[in-house]
């Protein structure tokens, strides 16, 4: 929840999210502009898992980590933004090219590549 004036001051959600992160992205924009952050323990958000998009499947591990590089590249700067762009594109890259490997999930692992290039490329 939040004021109009506030949306009015930060902006509306990017477009440059399909899928994940999007919401994340838009909380970092309301700190950046001096807005606190406020969490409520005694709300419930009720959210189906998958219900845009099957878990597991190759266009979900594309969204995931084109979303994962492009919230990095737009929230984060210098040296943070440089390690954490390195891990995404090695250690995390790696590790879910191995473990697709391992089950036999080329699709997946395409997706998960092409993901990588396309979080650059936005």
């Amino acid at each position: 929840m939040t004021t109009k004036i506030a949306i009015e001051e930060v902006g509306l959600n990017t477009e440059k999210y399909f899928l994940f992160y999007e919401e994340l992205d838009w909380s970092m924009q309301f700190r950046n502009a001096g807005y606190e952050i406020w969490y409520e323990p005694t709300a419930y958000v009720y959210h189906k898992e998958g219900a845009s998009i099957k878990p597991g499947s190759p266009l979900r591990r594309y969204y995931h980590m084109r979303s994962r590089i492009l919230f990095v590249k737009r929230n984060s700067n210098g040296l943070t933004k440089l390690v954490s762009l390195t891990y995404l594109c090695t250690i995390s890259l790696l590790k879910e090219t191995l473990i697709n490997l391992l089950k036999g999930n080329v699709k997946t692992i395409s997706a998960i590549w092409k993901g990588c290039l396309e979080g650059f490329k936005a």
